[in-house]
């Protein structure tokens, strides 16, 4: 760095203005160098303003950085009120854990499957030499009327490619034999990470996860759960493996409210029948204690989905826990009695076409929001709570708690499955239980 004499002044500029001027010789490395310090400066900033204006971003960083978990984020503005939500990872309950059980060795089934149906996948799969003769051992098939099933070694499953899984994988997952194939473990590939925490796996189960993984779209996809549960000794070590690979991130909500809140636009946000004859009276009664106070989201529910939130199945519906999918949920919404004829998917679409109307401006609270397919079968169904956020249950079974989530990251859930469109209607009034 040279300084130059206030005497002799490099420009005009200076001269007149009395000052001393200071010449910076810089090198283009150096120059390179402070132009790179300052775009990462800059980047950090907007990493630190991002969640306070998406919530995608939060959610991704709350569970990829530990600094952002027990924090409230604020909810964009609607006729809902003035919301914040915080993100949680929810473990299944220890009896869950305890009562867990799986095939002692992977079987695959093939359904509508023939001897030339297996030659043309592997071939599609790209499988060659080992891979393609233990594909093609049919002394490892059982060959049946509905397809084939195969018993595949150790070997074949831990060597295949991640290409090649992903396409085997996409034809076992159209049969509901195929249970780990058909609702895979699913995560977002910047979620990884976190979800395979070094502090709560061993190094071994997270090689053997990260092996068996595969892409499908801008997820992440596991499939052999009891490949990597058989490989594991302590039933500690085990519980603590099913425990964290079988987490589910969710969405604490609360409605935050203070002299200043609007009580009439929120109330007739949030009414149905159940809560109609004092939700007023309530909100009130708490924005009336002085400063700034919260409801819990849970309270401005219906009955069934107040009881469901959060829980994996309460005792009256673990006899029958694949009847009480996300399709039973959504349209039981708002009815006092759950109608459990809405466990069969034909008369949930029934429902649809006699109860509700298709919705194409802005939602409100309770709609049924469904994906569907090009066919026009609906893949999964949930209902719109606020600013983005659903009621939803990802999958049947145990495994699958009732959550509040981000509808972006139930879209991307299901369309690493599948490709669908989201349609939104609207309970028609006077139909059952609807919404105000």
């Amino acid at each position: 760095m040279k300084k130059t004499s206030p005497k002799s002044p490099p420009d005009d500029s200076a001269a007149r203005g009395g000052h001393a001027v200071v010449a910076l010789k810089i090198h283009r490395k150096q120059l390179f160098a402070v132009v790179l310090l300052l775009l990462v400066t800059w980047v950090g900033l907007i990493l630190v303003m991002l969640p306070q204006t998406s919530k995608g971003i939060r959610y991704v960083r709350a569970l990829y950085d530990s600094s952002f978990r027990g924090r409230y984020f604020k909810c964009n503005d609607g006729p809902w009120g003035d919301l914040e939500y915080s993100i949680v990872s929810l473990e299944l309950s220890e009896d869950y854990l305890d009562a867990f059980h799986c095939k002692d060795a992977p079987e695959w089934f093939f359904p509508g499957f023939a001897e030339s149906d297996m030659n043309r996948l592997a071939r599609e799969a790209g499988l060659a030499g080992p891979q393609r003769a233990a594909f093609l051992d049919t002394s490892r098939w059982v060959v049946e009327a509905g397809g084939i099933t195969l018993k595949p070694s150790e070997d074949l499953v831990l060597q295949l490619t991640p290409d090649s899984r992903a396409m085997i994988y996409a034809v076992l997952a159209s049969s509901p034999r195929n249970t780990w194939h058909r609702s895979p473990l699913v995560r977002r590939a910047e979620m990884v990470s976190q979800w395979l925490d070094e502090k709560l796996l061993s190094p071994k189960a997270i090689s053997l996860i990260k092996t068996l993984s595969y892409a499908r779209g801008d997820a992440v996809v596991f499939s052999d759960v009891e490949l990597v549960i058989s490989r594991i000794a302590g039933e500690e070590e085990k519980k603590t493996f099913l425990a964290q690979l079988f987490s589910k991130p969710a969405l604490l909500l609360r409605l935050r409210l203070s002299a200043e809140t609007d009580i009439d636009q929120v109330a007739a946000y949030w009414m149905h029948d159940a809560n109609a004859t004092y939700l007023k009276a309530l909100l009130k009664s708490v924005a009336q204690g002085g400063g700034m106070q919260t409801v819990d989201a849970i309270h401005l529910l219906p009955p069934l989905p107040r009881m469901l939130l959060y829980s994996n199945f309460p005792p009256k519906y673990r006899p029958a826990p694949d009847q009480y999918h996300c399709f039973w949920t959504s349209g039981n919404f708002f009815n006092a009695v759950a109608d459990d004829s809405l466990s069969d998917l034909a008369n949930f679409a029934r429902a649809i076409s006699i109860d509700y109307y298709p919705v194409s401006l802005a939602r409100k609270f309770g709609d049924l929001i469904v994906f569907v397919r090009q066919d026009q079968q609906p893949v999964h169904a949930c209902n719109y709570i606020a600013d983005n956020i659903v009621f939803t249950k990802n999958g049947r079974g145990e495994g699958q708690p009732w959550i509040l989530a981000d509808l972006q990251d139930v879209i991307a859930l299901y369309s690493s499955v599948v490709d669908f469109d989201v349609q939104t209607f609207r309970k028609i009034q006077g139909t059952s239980a609807a919404g105000q």
